[in-house]
Order: C-alpha cells, then sequence, then structure tokens
C-alpha cells in the first residue's frame, strides 16, 4: 500500500531524469539515483532496525528517497535549465500533443507489458517442472539482470541519440551512432557473456547457499544460454532503441508481440518436450524472432533517408556535393560548389548542419526557377 501509494515520486522521477537526459546530461540523473539508493539504505537500517517499523518503514524508505530524488531534479531543472520550466502558456496543450505523446508512449508501455505477461507464462511452464527450476529459474534470472539492465542502458542511450540529432536533421550522425552502438553492444554482450558463464555459479551460490547443487546446476545452465547470445539482446536493445528514437513505434511494439507469442510457446512446447532446457531457450529464441523484424525495419529507414548524405545530390542542372563526414564546414568563409552548367552556387556562411541534403535540394530548386531580372528592353 505504501509504495502503490508512492508511484507518483517513481513517474515524476523517470519523468524529470528523461527529461534532463534529452538535453544531454545523463550525469545527473545517475548522481540523482545513486544518491537516491544511498538515502534508501539509510533509511532502511533506521526504520527498520532502529524503529522497528518491519515492512512498512522499508516501503516508506523507498519512497521517501524517491520524493528526494524528484525535488532534486525539480531544484537542478530551476537552477541549471532554465529554459525547461514551464510558463503560464505552456499548459495549453492541442490535441495533437496529446496524440504525439500518446502514439509515441503507449507503445513502449505496452512493451513492458508485454514482458511481464511472457514471464508469467515461463512461470507457469516452470511450475510444471518442479520447486528446483523455479528456485533455479528466478535466482538466475536475478543475476541475469544485471547483465540485462547494462544492455538496456546502452539502447536507452541510442534511443535519447538518435532522437537528439533526428530533430537536428543529423541523418548521417544517426547512421554513425547506431552502428557504434550495434559494436559497443556486441563488444560488451561478450564481455558480460564471459562473465557469467566462468563465474554465474559462483553468483548463484551466494543466492540460494550451501547444500543446492541441482539448483546451482541448473541456474548455470540458463546463464551459460543466456551468457552466450547476449550478442543478440545487445543488437535488439540498439536496435528498437533507434526506431523509438525516429519516432516509428509500430514495428518495436509488432516485435515485442511477436517476442511474447515466440517467448510464450517456446516455454510451453519446448517445455514439455525437453523440460527445463527448453525453458532456458524460450528467451533466446524471443531475442532472435523480434531482432528478424526489427533489423530491416532499421535497415529500410536507413536506405530511405541516410543514402542521399554520402552522395552528391543534383536537381536542375546543379550539382551539390555533400560532404559525409562530421566535420563542420568553414563557417568564416563563403563556400562555392560547382554545378554541372560550369557555374559556381555560393552556399554562404553556413555550418554543415545548414548542408544537409533536404536543404540543398531547395536550393538547388529555387536556383532553377530563379528567372532573369528585368531590363526594361524587349527581347
Amino acid at each position: 500500500m505504501v509504495t502503490f501509494g508512492g508511484t507518483v515520486a517513481l513517474m515524476f522521477f523517470n519523468y524529470l531524469s528523461s527529461i534532463i537526459r534529452a538535453i544531454g546530461d545523463s550525469r545527473t540523473p545517475l548522481y540523482f539515483l545513486v544518491a537516491c539508493c544511498v538515502l534508501n539504505a539509510g533509511l532502511t537500517v533506521l526504520l527498520v532496525g532502529a524503529l522497528g517499523l518491519g515492512v512498512g518503514g522499508a516501503a516508506a524508505a523507498t519512497v521517501a528517497s524517491q520524493a528526494v530524488s524528484v525535488v532534486l531534479c525539480l531544484a537542478y531543472v530551476r537552477l541549471r535549465v532554465p529554459e525547461l520550466l514551464v510558463r503560464r502558456g505552456g499548459w495549453r496543450v492541442s490535441r495533437g500533443d496529446y496524440a504525439q505523446h500518446l502514439r509515441l508512449g503507449l507503445p513502449m508501455g505496452l512493451q513492458m507489458s508485454i514482458i511481464a505477461i511472457g514471464t508469467l507464462v515461463v512461470q507457469f511452464a516452470l511450475n510444471e517442472l518442479g520447486a528446483d527450476a523455479v528456485a533455479a529459474y528466478t535466482t538466475a534470472a536475478r543475476v541475469d539482470g544485471i547483465a540485462v539492465a547494462l544492455l538496456g542502458s546502452l539502447g536507452l542511450a541510442v534511443s535519447m541519440f538518435v532522437a537528439q540529432n533526428r530533430g537536428a536533421r543529423r541523418d548521417d550522425r544517426i547512421r554513425q551512432g547506431v552502428r557504434h552502438g550495434v559494436i559497443m553492444a556486441v563488444v560488451g554482450s561478450a564481455a558480460l557473456g564471459a562473465v557469467l558463464v566462468l563465474w554465474g555459479t559462483g553468483l548463484v551460490e551466494l543466492f540460494v547457499g550451501p547444500g543446492q547443487g541441482a539448483v546451482v546446476d541448473m541456474a548455470g545452465e540458463f546463464l551459460t544460454v543466456n551468457g552466450a547470445l547476449y550478442s543478440v539482446l545487445g543488437v535488439l536493445f540498439v536496435v528498437r532503441g533507434a526506431l523509438q528514437g525516429l519516432g516509428r513505434s509500430l514495428v518495436p511494439t509488432v516485435s515485442g508481440f511477436l517476442e511474447l507469442v515466440m517467448r510464450s510457446a517456446a516455454a510451453v512446447v519446448l517445455g514439455g518436450a525437453f523440460g527445463y532446457s527448453g525453458v532456458v531457450w524460450s528467451n533466446p529464441l524471443a531475442w532472435a524472432g523480434s531482432v528478424c523484424l526489427l533489423v530491416p525495419a532499421y535497415l529500410a529507414w536507413q536506405r530511405r533517408h541516410v543514402g542521399a548524405s554520402d552522395r552528391a545530390v543534383e536537381d536542375g542542372g546543379a550539382e551539390v556535393c555533400v560532404r559525409g563526414d562530421d566535420r563542420p564546414l568553414d563557417v568564416a568563409r563563403p563556400v562555392a560548389v560547382p554545378s554541372s552548367s560550369g557555374r559556381r552556387l555560393r552556399v554562404g556562411r553556413r555550418a554543415w548542419s545548414a548542408t544537409r541534403p533536404a536543404v540543398l535540394r531547395r536550393q538547388a530548386r529555387a536556383h532553377r526557377g530563379r528567372r532573369p531580372a528585368a531590363t526594361g528592353r524587349r527581347p
């Protein structure tokens, strides 16, 4: 009951921290989160240990620490980023604003619900396999959650990076960021998988204690299978975050349903055929099915939007050469760009961000449609 009442504080912290991350500051929310965790631990010791409030005291400590983190976020926005303060006119929200927020927010919330539903189906399949299978899967999932959280954070970072550069019309940076994100995900997944494969059983023993050899072995099988295929999960997080940052919420939602179907079917069908090992393979199979849908969708967007950044744009006889790197053009002097007709189009004092293909095409069309000035004489 106490935790449910504190969901308002949790919601506002997630809302404010997301806004702060969206402007490119990912460290400040992390500092506030660390402070929240330290405060939570201290209040728990005080309320449960010293005052003897029991479970209610632990819940109150969590809610109070989250409320403090909200106050810290509000103070940071007011003092450091006053542009984000809501003025009187900012409360006027149009129907289109609501529609846009719902279009982007509901699919993401639905994805989290889909994951929870899939977990319930897997739990149902585990209940048929006995107490050891339930204990092994639950314990291994706790250890696995640490690695999944790290990979999920990378996907969140890619989503924000893509959204920022989409707003700046820097499609070339989106491609580079997603490519680097995939590389980081694969390398990080290999490192995390190696840790779980080599030392995962030792971590499991910390949770179950001595004398639980069967549970430790079954949990080790879970960590070995998942750890060996973390690269698939890392690619899933990065590509899905990129599509969400682009505002393409339909494909991630459909992939979430596909992931639910494959996880549930694998847990029930393979669990009935191969026992605990079949249930363990439900997660990697669900990841693979989702990736098979997400990757082609992102590549299709890349072919449509990014290809023009690396080739010359021709329109109406004027050829404008576009640089594909991240270095800005020299803004201290006008830039003369050769055209196919031998004339030179002057781009002027503009940075690389102003020479996007769409802008250049508009300039070329305007140049093509420009007529000679009237001279007062008849031809």
